[in-house]
């Protein structure tokens, strides 16, 4: 005779087989449990090996037993282990974990050392009783929890090291402190109606949130009900649970506090749930196989009173607090150091001082750090102060190196290479030049020139005969050359006769570096004080103006060779170095590329404007293409005015259809409440249809095991009609069960169903039916 059970009822002792009963009877439990793909919602048969548990998927009833005791191996088989029942023997080869992961009988032998002759255990009649009890109790929330689980979103905690402790690590190291008295009182006063352990996790969880910048994540959470309900029986029932964190850090801390409090206390009325839902529900068993299932880094529990606590596998930092205010951080120093551990007690009890003084402002507002952390971050870390050559400007560094290697190449351009005692008479020939013009310290020289070896030649030879530098990239638009001479005023410019052609109007005299050379060259090529000093500018670049007009930036020497001082620590260098220059004068990035460098012996290779334009140029063949532009509409708020409900679709599609649009797509929505906007594509398809000429109609998507292939191509082809053939599918298996509101028992067997009805749709659509 068959069994009843009812929604809240479920299979004594969750379902764990008893080897006294007749092997009919276990393998009926087995049979009635397995539902195939869909959702097993009484739950799993199970067997108890060790101190744990195993998913049976299949069983076979073989011959009598011959006397062995039940429960009892009697034959370890390849591929099945055959165990003595009440009457008769029974073999098992299908087995799971809990969380649906396959084990082997091969596995499972060496795992807990079986041999014919082990006798399995077996539930005592008060633990079946305890179970039973239990799992009535909580099946009735298993819908809760299901959710939950299927949108696990671990916190983020900065502090963490990416050490992998592995799931077996026992060691941990334990912190403990207390709040104030006087502190505790303040936030018990805030908050009278609650516990006090309620509120400090409660407000720690504020802190992860403030901390990680998050206002959405779960905790592992435990607590003295939850413990003592799930004592002995553990590896069956779930001994922490997720606790959903989820605030609005933008919103006053007293109803974020409110909020939290409340699902605490909804989370500990829902008590646990069986380990083994992982493994039957499809969404958890998908999860679980693709990602496994996702670690709690962080796990809170409420005792009565502190004691030594071992922090739980899977989880990084354990907070523990009691009924007095007491707090214990059990945490693995590999994953989180005891300095960082020390410093968020710090910042936790900054937290509480400040919402216990202003709970109405801001989760985000409220402050962190400690004195000695603001003191670090404002002060200690900002003296960064080391001696440099203080008395010096660049191009007196510049000449320090060319004493020292005169010889060598200073830089390269294709086939051109010059030295640094070549180089140097030629800047200095250059600046006495310039120094004719009326160049001197602060004067801002314009210099717009091809790259190559006249560019750094022009670069140095401003600065050295005083000037700072104005770099005028070629491959600029001319409107923000222009732009750029006028705002700095700029009296002198260095070019190059073949681009004089391309620069913007201006009231500049020129000097043309390559025609004017010959001139250039009569100049003494000896140094010589032009009057620079540190305090004068070395040069003048402007920003991108991506927030208006773009803006001068001005560089003193004393920056530059600071700078210089500060790059000899980050950067290994020594004389004869080699250095690619690839960067625009436009960019300050240049400087280190071409002056840091000369001035610490590099050979620095000038890279050709037409490499970096190629390098940096799309390499698709479909880059001449124009962007096709599309509305997708994923789901959206009614309003408030019932009327005007589908008034965005109906004025997007009229806008696009007159705009150039290429598509308008649709969805197929089931999991809003009843009456939602886009219950089929194929009835908004058909109004798109009628009120637009030009743009394609898209499905997007049809949920395909929602609908048979008949009534799709038969809607659709009414669609492609009244559109005049401007109708394109995209077909979607479903992605969460509320989607299947209409059709709850097609959600298992989903995407193998997605596929044969698109090969119909395509077969109707061709007309070969």
């Amino acid at each position: 005779m068959g069994s009843y059970f009812g929604m809240w009822q479920r299979p004594e002792a969750a379902g764990i087989i008893s080897w006294s009963n007749e092997a009919a009877r276990i393998s009926a439990l087995v049979r009635a449990l397995d539902l195939g793909p869909y959702p097993k919602a009484l739950g799993r048969p199970k067997i108890m090996i060790g101190n744990g548990f195993m998913l049976c998927t299949e069983l076979e009833v073989l011959g009598t037993s011959l006397g062995s005791p039940p429960g009892t191996i009697t034959a370890i088989e390849p591929g099945r282990i055959r165990i003595a029942s009440r009457d008769n023997e029974i073999g098992i080869g299908q087995l799971m974990t809990l969380f649906g992961k396959p084990i082997t009988v091969k596995e499972l032998v060496e795992r807990y050392g079986l041999r014919v002759g082990t006798k399995l255990p077996e539930a005592s009649c008060a633990s079946v009783e305890r179970i039973t009890n239990l799992n009535n109790e909580i099946c009735k929330y298993e819908s809760f929890w299901r959710k939950r689980l299927s949108s696990l979103q671990p916190v983020s905690l900065p502090y963490l090291e990416t050490a992998d402790i592995g799931p077996q690590a026992t060691d941990s190291d334990e912190l403990d402190f207390s709040i104030p008295a006087e502190l505790f009182g303040c936030l018990r006063r805030l908050w009278p109606d609650r516990k006090g352990a309620d509120i400090v996790v409660s407000a720690f969880s504020l802190y992860l949130a403030r901390l990680g910048g998050e206002g959405r994540f779960d905790l592992g959470l435990r607590w003295p009900g939850l413990v003592e309900a799930c004592d002995g029986v553990g590896e069956l029932f779930a001994t922490a649970v997720p606790w959903r964190i989820d605030v609005d850090c933008n919103t006053p801390t007293r109803s974020c506090m409110h909020r939290v409090l409340e699902e605490l206390q909804a989370a500990r009325e829902k008590k646990t749930y069986l380990l083994d839902v992982w493994s039957r529900y499809p969404e958890l068993r998908t999860l679980a196989e693709r990602s496994g299932i996702p670690p709690l880094s962080v796990q809170v529990e409420l005792v009565e009173s502190l004691i030594s606590h071992r922090l739980e596998p899977g989880h990084d930092l354990g907070f523990v607090a009691d009924e007095d205010g007491h707090c214990h951080f059990v945490f693995h120093s590999c994953r989180l150091r005891g300095d960082n551990a020390q410093l968020m007690v710090g910042q936790f009890r900054t937290l509480l001082q400040a919402l216990s003084r202003e709970p109405e402002k801001c989760v985000a507002e409220l402050p962190l750090l400690t004195d000695a952390e603001e003191k670090q971050i404002l002060f200690s870390w900002n003296e960064t102060g080391s001696p440099f050559p203080e008395d010096k400007c660049k191009p007196q560094l510049f000449e320090e190196q060319v004493a020292r290697t005169p010889d060598a190449i200073a830089v390269a351009f294709k086939e051109e290479e010059i030295t640094y005692a070549e180089l140097n008479a030629r800047t200095n020939r250059l600046a006495r030049h310039l120094r004719q013009r009326g160049v001197g310290p602060d004067a801002v020289v314009g210099i717009y020139v091809e790259r190559s070896v006249e560019m750094v030649v022009g670069l140095l030879g401003i600065q050295k005969a005083g000037g700072a530098y104005l770099p005028l990239d070629p491959t600029y638009p001319k409107e923000r050359l222009a732009f750029i001479l006028e705002d700095a005023k700029v009296r002198v410019l260095v070019t190059q006769e073949r681009l004089l052609a391309s620069l913007p109007q201006h009231q500049a005299t020129v000097i043309r570096i390559d025609a004017e050379w010959p001139e250039i060259a009569k100049e003494d090529s000896a140094n010589f004080d032009s009057g620079a000093r540190p305090h004068h500018l070395a040069y003048v670049i402007y920003t991108s103006g991506s927030t208006g007009k773009p803006k001068g930036v001005m560089l003193e020497h004393r920056n530059v060779v600071s700078f210089f001082t500060g790059m000899d620590g980050r950067i290994p260098h020594q004389p004869g170095n080699v250095w690619l220059a690839v960067t625009s004068l436009s960019f300050d990035i240049s400087v280190l590329e071409l002056f840091w460098t000369l001035c610490r012996g590099f050979k620095v290779v000038i890279c050709p404007d037409e490499h970096r334009m190629a390098a940096s140029a799309p390499r698709s063949s479909h880059s001449s293409k124009p962007i096709d532009y599309s509305l997708f509409y994923f789901s959206a708020d009614q309003g408030e005015n019932p009327s005007e409900k589908y008034r965005l679709l109906i004025e997007g599609a009229k806008f696009g259809d007159e705009n150039g649009f290429t598509a308008i797509w649709t969805p197929e929505r089931h999991f809003h409440a009843f009456g939602g906007l886009y219950p089929n594509p194929s009835v908004t398809g058909a109004a798109l249809a009628m009120i637009t000429k030009h743009l394609q109609i898209r499905s997007g998507s049809v949920v395909a095991p929602l609908h048979s292939a008949i009534r799709i191509a038969e809607e659709w082809s009414v669609v492609d009609n009244l559109s005049g053939g401007r109708v394109g599918l995209s077909f979607a298996s479903g992605w969460m069960p509320d989607d299947f509101v209409i059709r709850p028992d097609d959600f298992a067997g989903r995407k193998d169903a997605t596929f044969r009805i698109l090969e119909t749709v395509r077969r109707l659509w061709r007309g070969d039916a």
